[in-house]
């Protein structure tokens, strides 16, 4: 934040645009990664602008833990045994007394295709286990982990324990020399960026704003609306795709 006051303008009142694209996806993390991916393979021209100075955000600091299940070849070389109903009634049991069974339901059943997508933009997963994890992190390079409590009372008299934390792997690893949140997010933007999506750095410092010009979708007409600073230089957004 630069604790400059925020003023609203229009878009017309803007004289010179910095860049153009289709789709201006805000943050380099795991989720604008994800974005900027789908959006260039479906023929858009992406920006992404990042606050700090590469790419990768929290997610490339973080332990990478991807949360798969219901059998997935990483279990079965690992030797455990789990099913999708498995891992549901699981996730019903941790999730308190008010679980969402239909996002549960919505998760597990698409999580072959979730790894697919992963598995499909370089990200690589190990079928070795590290049995205690106790809060911390593979140290040898393992490549499961019990995560959410699986093999814990009550967890484990309600449904058979199953290690699902599956952590990112790559190429020539060194063991604590990189996080798995470093390994899954240098493979994800790897892959964006090799589909051509452009990314701009350090935008915070002289950028505060965003507008689409001839929106066609539904969307309020606040959305049209411009909010910026004179000491900053927009970029222009063709559609709003948000």
């Amino acid at each position: 934040m630069t604790g400059q006051p925020v003023t609203p303008c229009r878009a017309a009142e803007i004289e010179t645009w910095a860049d153009e694209a289709d789709v201006v996806v805000v943050g380099f993390g795991a989720a604008g990664t994800s974005a900027a991916i789908e959006a260039v393979a479906a023929g858009a021209e992406v920006l992404v602008l990042d606050r700090a100075g590469a790419a990768g955000g929290a997610a490339a600091m973080s332990d990478g833990f991807i949360y798969l299940g219901g059998g997935t070849p990483e279990q079965h070389a690992a030797g455990y045994e789990d099913s999708i109903e498995n891992m549901k009634t699981f996730l019903r049991a941790a999730c308190g007394p008010a679980p969402d069974e239909a996002k549960i339901d919505a998760y597990c059943d698409s999580i072959t295709e979730h790894r697919e997508w992963l598995l499909a933009r370089g990200v690589r997963f190990l079928g070795t286990v590290f049995p205690h994890a106790n809060g911390t992190s593979p140290v040898d390079g393992e490549g499961l982990m019990f995560t959410g409590g699986e093999n814990a009372y009550p967890f484990n008299t309600i449904a058979k324990p199953a290690p699902r934390g599956h952590i990112p792997q790559m190429a020539n690893k060194k063991a604590g020399e990189a996080s798995a949140g470093y390994m899954l997010m240098k493979s994800m933007v790897d892959t964006a960026t090799s589909l051509g999506v452009r990314a701009e750095y350090e935008t915070s410092r002289r950028t505060s704003c965003m507008v689409s010009v001839e929106a066609p979708c539904a969307v309020p007409p606040a959305a049209r609306w411009l909010a910026t600073n004179a000491r900053t230089t927009p970029f222009k957004s063709t559609p709003w795709c948000w």
